[in-house]
């Protein structure tokens, strides 16, 4: 399962400075005037050898209340990993939901006029599935000039997949000079092939004499829950708003040009990458960046 780090707390921290605001203008529609709470949640399907899942859920109340919001997945509570003041973390390595099940977060808390408030939101764990044209198990080799092209399984329950991509080479160019080029990517697709051409990966082709090291890789998960860019409103309801992905993992795949060392390597885990770059433009998309 992935370690803990400090990035829940850097959240909760940056939820409780800026509120739970919607995105206004032409970047996406008002969110309501003042959400009582506001919620980020994800479930990470199992990987590896592991058999449970994991949890990550943010919870933000616009008023301080004495209370911790009661947090449950499929009726099992998730425990209150972090709190200060309005907001709230909750954690869970274990939970016991895999690829294919039926994850529904519900979260009970009291409002400020002491009534009962509920937020919930339903999502399956997309299936199993994996990079299909590669073979994910070692490093794989293109060749100076080439294109890559990656395809992989369909995963059941998916609303789309979410693709990091990233690509560096250090090179001698016809002139005998070092020269370095580099592009990366995020993106999401419904489709399951994606091709980087060689325009886009070997822009100066002519110029490069010899690539001398480099190193890229390609990531991609299945999601179900919405998109987060363009006009989306997130899919947490009841009294408040906010996000609910169910992610599963299909793989990573190291690349390196022929000919050359992969003598850098990348130091970020791939799923630990993912998930913050999906946090990022969750807080984004409801007005907390």
């Amino acid at each position: 399962m992935f370690q803990k780090t400090n990035l829940w707390l850097l959240i909760a921290i940056l939820i409780a400075i800026m509120g739970c605001r919607g995105e206004q203008g032409p970047q996406g529609p008002p969110a309501p005037e003042s959400p009582p709470i506001c919620v980020f949640g994800f479930v990470y399907g199992p990987t590896g050898s592991d058999t449970t899942s994991s949890v990550g859920i943010n919870v933000y109340l616009k008023e301080f209340l004495p209370e911790i919001p009661l947090t449950k997945i499929n009726d099992i509570e998730i425990p209150a990993g972090c709190f200060g003041g309005n907001s709230f973390c909750y954690s869970e390595y274990d939970l016991a939901v895999n690829p294919g099940d039926s994850a529904n977060l519900t979260i009970g808390f009291t409002k400020v006029d002491g009534s009962p408030g509920t937020v919930w939101a339903k999502g399956v764990l997309p299936g199993k599935f994996a990079i299909t044209s590669h073979d994910t198990a070692s490093e794989d080799t293109i060749m100076k000039g080439d294109s890559v092209t990656v395809t992989w399984a369909p995963s059941s329950g998916a609303s789309y997949y979410f693709i990091d991509f990233y690509f560096y080479y250090h090179y001698i160019d016809t002139s005998g000079n070092d020269e370095s080029f580099s592009y990366s990517m995020d993106t999401t697709l419904t489709d399951t092939s994606i091709t980087f051409p060689a325009s886009m990966l070997f822009p100066n082709l002519a110029e490069i004499d010899s690539v001398r090291y480099g190193y890229g890789h390609f990531d991609i998960e299945a999601i179900h829950g919405p998109v987060l860019e363009g006009g989306s409103e997130g899919n947490v309801s009841g009294d408040g708003l906010g996000f609910y992905l169910l992610e599963t993992e299909g793989g990573d795949l190291q690349l390196t040009v022929a000919g050359s060392l992969l003598l850098v390597q990348r130091g970020e885990n791939p799923k630990e990458r993912i998930r913050k770059i999906l946090k990022e433009k969750a807080m984004e998309r409801l007005g907390m960046k």
